[in-house]
């Protein structure tokens, strides 16, 4: 825990509890919002939810593993093997991909020497890995995963200023799509590389697959991804409750 500069006691914080949830949604300056589609508003709200003090991103590796690589082929109301496509665009197995992602979520949290090197990778590293006994990280693993997720400044910013990404009322601007989270490697140069935030690797990696395939075949993919999720949902809920009889 990092100390503040002052000690904050339980009313000071539920003042800045209720503050926060006191904020105004932009929906709320639309002068016909009562009639407008409420979908938006709702995915906003829990978007902006207080996270948890604690953050474990290794634990999204599991359930994404499930969903993206051993969730089977859904019979209805077509076959449809999900595993099979994404590798297809990825270029390496779903596994590898998580793997790299996961290697370089925590190679990026490292230390030299007792002197933390945190956010930073770089090629050496990867190439050094399999001497280190990380046999399946190889150039056929880290190319593939490398080009899908790391940007340089200068496509960072041509991303950033993509209409479609950008909103035109100021209102909005906390809802603006960041290019962190498709690219959360930047390329500084002479193979290295700088992760901001470590924890948006393993986002990218793991939910961060359904965009990948949503981006390549739009409402088409929904519509199968959703026979797999469904699939998925079923089977934690039977893993915790006997299915009715």
């Amino acid at each position: 825990e990092e100390p503040g500069l002052y000690d904050l006691g339980w009313d000071q914080y539920k003042r800045i509890q209720d503050l926060y949830f006191q904020l105004d949604d932009p929906i709320m300056h639309d002068p016909d919002w009562v009639e407008s589609e409420s979908s938006g508003f709702f995915e906003r709200m829990f978007g902006l939810q207080l996270p948890a003090q604690e953050r474990y991103s290794t634990r999204d590796f599991g359930l994404a593993l499930r969903l993206f690589r051993d969730c089977g082929t859904p019979r209805c109301p077509d076959e449809y093997d999900l595993p099979s496509e994404l590798e297809g665009e990825l270029g390496i197995s779903v596994e590898q991909f998580m793997a790299m992602g996961f290697l370089s979520m925590y190679d990026v949290r490292a230390s030299v020497d007792g002197v933390g090197v945190r956010g930073t990778l770089n090629l050496k590293s990867l190439e050094r890995a399999p001497r280190e006994g990380v046999f399946w990280c190889t150039p056929d693993a880290w190319e593939p995963f490398l080009k899908r997720v790391v940007c340089t400044p200068e496509s960072f910013r041509a991303c950033r200023s993509r209409k479609g990404y950008q909103v035109d009322d100021s209102t909005y601007l906390p809802f603006e799509f960041n290019p962190l989270m498709r690219f959360p490697l930047v390329d500084v140069g002479y193979g290295r590389f700088v992760a901001v935030d470590p924890d948006l690797i393993a986002m990218r990696v793991t939910w961060g697959l359904y965009f990948d395939l949503l981006e390549k075949r739009g409402k088409e993919f929904s519509d199968d991804f959703g026979d797999v999720f469904s699939r998925l949902v079923g089977e934690l809920l039977s893993s915790v409750h006997p299915p009715e009889l």
